[in-house]
């Protein structure tokens, strides 16, 4: 693996847009582009977003909150954080995420890489359960519960 640049979409025009007022998530870097050691996503999340609970077995995920501020839950922990803060959660533990107040502009990070191509395949968003659980099998993740599904994390606290 050699040096490589990448845009985030900002550049020259703002964020790609599939679906109208919706950017896409931008690979800023994949498994395939550097040989398996991480892979890197912008991605933007809104309020609204529902989000699956999950379990990825062959990565840790960190999120760099690069403006907003969004929340994961995790199975003991509700953390919320903020423009510029991180937060890490390693593999195996169940989580999902949340946009706060807003759209959240994130970066996902999946170390090594890999399962960035899981939120690829699964864009635009809309999908029906049952592609979802089997794409998200083919990645080593398993999905816990669909957002209606999702546990109530309502006694947990930030941290």
């Amino acid at each position: 693996m050699g040096p490589f640049h990448t845009t985030s979409g900002t550049a020259r025009g703002g964020p790609r847009t599939v679906l109208p007022g919706r950017p896409a998530p931008v690979p800023l870097a994949t498994a395939a582009t550097t040989g398996g050691s991480y892979g890197l996503l912008r991605i933007q999340l809104l309020p609204g977003d529902e989000a699956p609970y999950l379990v990825h077995h062959g990565e840790d995920r960190s999120f760099v909150v690069l403006d907003g501020r969004m929340r994961v839950d995790t199975a003991s922990r509700r953390l919320t954080a903020a423009t510029g803060d991180l937060v890490f959660v390693p593999r195996d533990r169940p989580h999902r995420c949340l946009a706060l107040d807003g759209p959240a502009d994130v970066l996902m990070l999946f170390t090594p890489g890999g399962a960035e191509g899981l939120y690829l395949a699964l864009w635009p968003p809309g999908h029906d359960a049952d592609l979802i659980v089997r794409l998200s099998a083919e990645y080593n993740v398993d999905v816990l519960a669909l957002p209606a599904e999702a546990p109530d994390e309502s006694d947990h606290h930030d941290g």
